[in-house]
């Protein structure tokens, strides 16, 4: 599996693979909650890094956001409790003027057992004084690709 965008008109993701060493696991074996959001955070990143190419923007034009971690959710579902590869699939549940809201879903690389299932908040700011600042117009259209659109009996 390689990372890609799926584009479903309904729930659009961005799937990213990340495998899970034995070094990661902690002493009873286990992949804790805090790397798991470490993985989430690696696809995100990886997210950010095809955007450029999804709306032929350069990375430079405000795609690799300068934000700050708002919120994090994380319910666990299942344990990691060996090396595999990880599926994570990333969504905008969100998108407003100056904060983002990432659905999330890590799972089994064939996507049957899912691990963990969250949302992860960021606020877009001024490096100089740290207080909240829009998204740019390259930023926005890039995200609009992942905003899921789902009605609201679904």
């Amino acid at each position: 599996m390689t990372a890609g965008l799926i584009c479903d008109s309904l729930n659009p993701k961005f799937v990213f693979a990340s495998p899970v060493f034995r070094d990661e696991l902690d002493s009873a074996g286990e992949l804790t909650a805090d790397r798991l959001t470490d993985h989430v955070d690696h696809a995100l990143a990886a997210w950010y890094s095809v955007a450029g190419e999804t709306c032929k923007a350069p990375v430079s034009d405000g795609l690799e956001p300068k934000h700050l971690l708002r919120d994090t959710n994380l319910e666990l579902l299942n344990r990691v409790d060996e090396p595999l590869v990880m599926r994570i699939d990333v969504w905008v549940e969100a998108l407003d003027t100056s904060s983002c809201v990432y659905g999330f879903q890590v799972s089994s690389e064939d996507g049957r057992v899912p691990f963990a299932r969250g949302e992860r908040t960021v606020t877009h700011v001024d490096p100089q004084s740290n207080r909240p600042e829009p998204w740019s117009e390259a930023f926005r259209t890039s995200h609009a690709v992942l905003l899921k659109d789902l009605p609201a009996f679904a």
